[in-house]
């Protein structure tokens, strides 16, 4: 007798596509809810059109949510606190760096982007706070402070000794 398909898709179905859409391996989706890797997997034979809509709507969700943390970024980075700025940048960097490329014909040039990306960084971070207010100064075509190549905090300290 041929084995009954069930109705409706078990518990924990719904956690299981909300990991995978935020990118969790098979095996740690199986140990977070408590089944074989197996049995995850018959899951998106059995319940397809219920796995590729839990999937889509929980990547949706995820991709708001990746949306709002990069505003409230994008907004630190104006902030008067240069730590808060730093901080930010570094955040939107790492995250610029860690996205998956977008599929790229070999011969385009901009598929480089990723590598560009994570090289810049490590640049970045490697910068004294100095260095990143002095680069961002030439970026913007500003003059140094008092006609020096020092950083404001630098200008400052001399002028009270």
């Amino acid at each position: 007798m041929p084995r009954r398909q069930p109705s409706a898709p078990p518990p924990f179905f719904f956690r299981a596509a909300e990991l995978r859409a935020r990118g969790a391996s098979w095996d740690a989706v199986a140990k977070e809810i408590g089944r074989t890797e197996r049995t995850i997997r018959g899951w998106t034979r059995t319940f397809a059109a219920a796995w590729r809509k839990a999937v889509r709507d929980a990547g949706r969700q995820f991709a708001e949510e990746a949306a709002e943390s990069v505003l409230t970024l994008r907004k630190q980075l104006r902030s008067e606190d240069a730590k808060v700025c730093r901080e930010a940048a570094a955040a939107l960097v790492k995250f610029a760096a860690g996205r998956k490329p977008v599929p790229r014909k070999k011969s385009d040039p901009k598929s480089r982007l990723t590598s560009q990306a994570a090289a810049l960084a490590e640049f970045v971070g490697g910068l004294t706070d100095a260095e990143v207010t002095t680069l961002l100064r030439e970026l913007r075509d500003e003059p140094s402070p008092a006609g020096t190549d020092a950083p404001p905090a630098a200008v400052a300290a001399a002028g009270t000794a």
